[in-house]
Order: C-alpha cells, then structure tokens, then sequence
C-alpha cells in the first residue's frame, strides 16, 4: 500500500514535468500518460518500478533544459544502477557531446556499484553478471518460458521460428538453430543502421531540437530491441515519444502525430 501512494505520487509528478518538457496543458499531459494503459495499470498492480524509472528520465531531461547537466547525469546513473534502459540516453548526450551528463552519469554508477560491492561482496555482482544480466540479454529469464510470446521480443519471435524444443516449441517453422543469432544480429544491425542514418541526417542539417530528436530515437530502438519486455516496460515509451509529439507542431504533420500517438495507444492497449 506504501508503494502504491507512492507510485501515484510519481504519476501526478510525472505528469507535471511532461507538461514542462512538451509545453502541453496538463490535462493533455494526463490523457498522454495515461494511454500506457495496461503498462499503467500493471505497474501499479504488480508494484513495479517503472514509473519511478520514467520520473528519473523525465526529471533528468528536465534539468538539462535547466542546463543543470550534472544533475541530469546523477539522476540517471541513479536509474541505470536499478535498470539499464537509462543508459542509452547518457550515449545520446555524448553523442551530442553533452559531455558533463554522461560522465556525472557514468561517475553515479561507478559510484552506486563500489557501495554495493562494499556492503554486499563481489560475489553477488559475478552472480548477477553470469546468472541474471548476460541470460536476460539473451532473452532468457529465470523460471520463465524463454518461447513465451508475452515477451513481445525479437528473441522470443527467432526462436519460434528456428530453434525446435520439445515442450515448447517441437515443430519450428525451420529447424536450424544457428538462424536464431544470425536473425538477431540482422534485426540488430538494421535498427542500429536506420537509428544512425537518422541521427546523422539531424546533425548534418543542425536541426534546432536535434537532442531532443535524438533522445527519441535513441529511446524508441532501444526499446524495440529489448530481450524481453512485459507489459509495464511500455511505460518507458512515453519519454521518447512526447519529445517527438511535441516537435511535430505544424499542421503539414499531423498525420505524422496521429501515427505516432495512435501506435503509442495501440501499445498501450
């Protein structure tokens, strides 16, 4: 119940610093959020910490557009210490050679893992990294079914195409495991090639909002490349998609902003 106070107080706050970063009214904002809707509901309801993560990230842009990068770097190797996903926008503020965000980012996770080893030993982090954090890269999870297709992953989806099992999976549409990594590392390299080209395509033409842009993009791949994503990991998308909503404001792109806010809704339902 502490938590659930808690994760309601993060939901008015999180609102709150949309309206700041998109410039929206916070009844838009509001209706914004809360089209992540079972990701949303289920985040409550499992007491997960996604909304948390999302209020980092969100507060984190915040204090850059305060040109307080320190902070923003703070606040997200905070995030990257409990999930990884935040790490991705301390590259896009290299990339963009913000550079006191990701060194104070990078300076917060060194920081969190030296207590950590201190206080609980190095073993629990060679667990971690051999039992928990390498597995989960490759989509697969303790006690879970690595062919559920709950994950909503490209793991998930290679190995119902290519890797027979015999519970799960005993008659694949073809049976040659090695597809399984070369279909991965082509999904990989295309989505890593297209964000690229897109990111280069901002530079070279000095678009004002190119970190912005950036953030986004970077945002969205990272979660279309994610091993294994349950329903409250969509929260996550609501940072990377306002920042393209609301620097798509001419009328020429609306269909461009119902596209994207349709398939944010659709995701979310």
């Amino acid at each position: 119940r502490i938590w659930t106070v808690v994760n309601i107080a993060l939901l008015f706050a999180s609102i709150w610093l949309l309206q700041k970063i998109t410039g929206w009214q916070l009844v838009a904002s509001a209706n914004f959020l809360l089209l992540s809707g079972i990701g949303l509901i289920n985040n409550f309801r499992f007491g997960q910490l996604y909304l948390l993560l999302l209020f980092a990230i969100l507060l984190s842009y915040r204090c850059v557009t305060l040109r307080r990068q320190t902070a923003a770097g703070g606040l997200l190797g905070l995030g990257a210490a409990v999930k990884y996903v935040p790490v991705v926008y301390l590259a896009g503020f290299a990339i963009n050679r913000n550079w006191r965000t990701p060194f104070a980012g990078l300076m917060t996770i060194f920081g969190v893992t030296a207590i950590e080893i201190i206080v609980f030993g190095s073993d629990v982090y060679r667990y971690f990294f051999a039992e928990v954090l390498l597995p989960h890269l490759d989509g697969r999870l303790s006690s879970q079914d690595t062919y559920a297709i709950a994950f909503q992953s490209w793991n998930t989806f290679f190995r119902h195409v290519f890797v027979a099992d015999v519970a799960s999976n005993p008659a694949p549409l073809i049976d040659w495991a090695a597809g399984y990594r070369i279909g991965k590392l082509i999904v990989t390299a295309a989505v890593a090639g297209l964000t690229g080209f897109a990111m280069w395509r901002l530079h070279r033409t000095n678009h004002p909002s190119r970190l912005a842009l950036d953030l986004a993009i970077i945002g969205i791949a990272a979660m279309l490349l994610l091993p294994a994503t349950a329903t409250y990991h969509f929260l996550l998308l609501a940072f990377p998609v306002a920042l393209f909503l609301s620097h798509l404001r001419d009328e020429s792109q609306f269909s461009a902003r119902f596209l994207i806010l349709g398939s944010y809704a659709a995701i979310g339902f």
